[in-house]
C-alpha cells in the first residue's frame, strides 16, 4: 500500500489514463498508464495493477478483475469482445443490436455506469382510472428496494392517516427487474398490490442513494390523500430527483404537479424527451444536447401469472 496521495487524469468517459503522485524527493512522477482499444482492452504493454489497487480501476473508471472482466457493479463486462456477460435488461429497446451489446456499440460517445435501475411500477385498476404506482430502486447483484405509498389501509378511505407502508422493503438478490416486480406484488401481506406494467431508467451507484433517500420521504408520510399527496409522490419524487441529478441544478425546478399513477407511467418515455434533447447552456439559451442523459426503457405490461403481454 503506497503512503501518499495518488492523483488520476480521466478522460470523458471516466477511462483512467494517466496516474501520478509526488515521490520521496516531492517531485511528480507518472505511477500508471493506460491506453485503450475502443471497447476497453488495454493496449499490449500497459502496466497491471494489483485487485483492489489503485492500478486497477481502469475502464470507465471500473474494478478489473483476475478473470479479465470489469465489475460495473450489477453486472460483469468483457472487453475484449464488447459485450456483457448477461443479456441487457434494455434489449427490447435496441432490437437493431446484440442482446449483450454495450451502450449501443458506440464506446466513443457512451458508457453504461453500473447497469443498475429504477423501476417505476403500477397496478392500473388500484383505485378507478388513477391506480396505484411505485418505485423500486438497486439492481441484481446488491438488491432491490421497495418504495410504496399504501394508502389509508383496509376500507381504502381516499383521506387520512397513511399506513401500512413499504420504506425501502427488501426484496432480495438475484431477480431481474420483472422478478422484482412481482415479488412486489406480495411483499407486504396488508397491501398487496396486482401491478401490471413497468418502466426502468439506469442509473449509478451513488444516484441510487439520492433516489432512495428522496422516495422515502414520500413513502413515509404521515397523511395520505388520493387527490394530493398520494402513491404518485413516491413516483414523482424519484422522478425528480433523476432530472435534478442528470441536469443543472441552477435552473432545475421539479413538477408540482401530482398526475395519476397511470398518468406518469404510461407517458413517461414521451415526458422524458424534453430534458434528452434540450439543455439551458450558460449562456441561458436553449441548446440541443448531443447525447441523452436519461435511458428509459420500454414499457412492459405483465398479466396476472407474471407473463409479458406482447403488443
Amino acid at each position: 500500500m503506497e503512503n501518499r496521495y495518488i492523483y488520476q487524469y480521466r478522460d470523458h468517459l471516466g477511462n483512467a489514463r494517466v496516474s501520478f503522485a509526488k515521490n520521496s524527493e516531492g517531485v511528480l512522477e507518472i505511477t500508471d498508464v493506460n491506453n485503450y482499444y475502443p471497447f476497453g482492452l488495454s493496449h499490449v504493454g500497459g502496466n497491471k495493477g494489483l485487485l483492489g489497487g489503485y492500478k486497477n480501476y481502469k475502464y470507465n473508471g471500473k474494478e478489473l478483475q483476475e478473470s479479465g472482466m470489469y465489475d460495473y457493479g450489477a453486472r460483469f463486462y468483457m472487453p475484449d469482445i464488447g459485450r456483457w456477460g448477461v443479456v441487457d435488461e434494455l434489449a427490447e429497446k435496441f432490437s437493431r443490436h446484440s442482446p449483450y451489446n454495450y451502450v449501443v456499440n458506440d464506446p466513443i460517445n457512451g458508457f453504461d455506469p453500473d447497469g443498475r435501475d429504477v423501476i417505476f411500477l403500477a397496478d392500473s385498476k388500484a383505485v378507478p382510472v388513477a391506480g396505484h404506482g411505485a418505485v423500486i430502486v438497486g439492481n441484481s447483484r446488491d438488491g432491490w428496494f421497495y418504495y410504496s405509498m399504501n394508502g389509508t389501509g383496509e376500507g381504502s378511505s381516499p383521506y387520512g392517516d397513511a399506513k401500512n407502508a413499504d420504506v425501502g422493503t427488501f426484496l432480495g438478490k438475484g431477480l431481474s427487474p420483472k422478478q422484482a416486480v412481482l415479488k412486489a406484488r406480495v411483499i407486504n401481506p396488508k397491501e398487496q398490490h396486482h401491478y401490471d406494467k413497468y418502466v426502468t431508467i439506469k442509473t449509478t451507484k451513488e444516484e441510487d442513494e439520492k433516489i432512495k433517500s428522496k422516495t422515502a420521504e414520500a413513502a413515509k408520510a404521515e397523511k395520505y390523500c388520493v387527490i394530493g399527496q398520494s402513491c404518485a409522490n413516491v413516483m414523482l419524487n424519484a422522478f425528480n430527483k433523476i432530472i435534478e441529478i442528470r441536469t443543472d441544478n441552477a435552473w432545475y425546478v421539479p413538477k408540482q404537479v401530482n398526475p395519476a399513477p397511470n398518468t406518469i407511467i404510461d407517458n413517461f418515455e414521451r415526458g422524458m424527451n424534453y430534458y434528452n434533447r434540450f439543455f439551458i447552456s450558460s449562456e441561458n439559451k436553449i441548446e440541443p444536447r448531443k447525447q441523452p442523459i436519461i435511458t428509459v426503457g420500454p414499457l412492459v405490461p405483465i398479466d396476472a401469472n407474471g407473463k409479458e403481454i406482447k403488443k
